[in-house]
């Protein structure tokens, strides 16, 4: 928990220098997430296909690199049962940026934070926050100021332990999303 603050400050110095810069932006992402089966104590329960949300403020800190925080949710229900999956991450991101042609660039990334995992079964809910990771990759479009963007991202997460029994926590997401800068 202490490395994750500490990446956090880290990241928040960073931006700040990108916001004095005049480079610093917003994002909001909105994403389809497949995540398939989800592995709870060793067996496959089938989940629905469901959505995931995330909006983020970063800074470009170098001509290919920037930087973000972000906060992402989604919430999966398992197949025919009365449960749910809800997770909702904080991560601190890095990109790098490239120039594709004129107005298309591209982006790869990755991110560390966590993601507080909430199962509800008909028994009752319980929560747990554990470690999670993630992977990006995305073209954008600049139009006058504003980057719209299309990116695949593969989130996942430590196991989760529920009354004893691990819950692995992962998702596919393939999304569109709006970058507007702040200065």
């Amino acid at each position: 928990m202490r490395l994750l603050a500490t990446v956090f400050a880290f990241l928040l110095v960073l931006s700040g220098t990108a916001f004095a810069q005049g480079k610093a932006y917003v994002e909001g992402t909105v994403a389809h997430s497949d995540s398939g089966d989800l592995d709870v104590g060793g067996y496959g329960f089938p989940t629905d296909s469901t959505y995931m949300i995330g909006l983020a403020i970063g800074g470009l800190l170098a001509n290919a690199v920037s930087v973000e925080g972000e906060l992402t949710y989604s919430k999966r229900d398992i197949g025919s049962y009365n449960e749910s999956l809800a997770t909702m991450a904080i991560m601190a991101n890095v990109y790098y940026n490239f120039q594709i042609a004129n107005m298309i660039g591209g982006y790869a990334g990755l991110g560390v934070g966590g993601a507080r995992q909430d199962l509800d079964w008909s028994g009752g809910s319980d929560d747990q926050f554990v470690a999670a990771y993630q992977v990006l990759f995305g073209l954008t479009w600049a139009v006058n100021n504003i980057i719209l963007f299309s990116e695949y991202r593969y989130q996942a997460s430590q196991d989760a332990e529920f009354g004893g029994t691990d819950v692995e926590y992962n998702s596919h997401n393939v999304g569109v999303g709006i970058r507007i800068p702040l200065n």
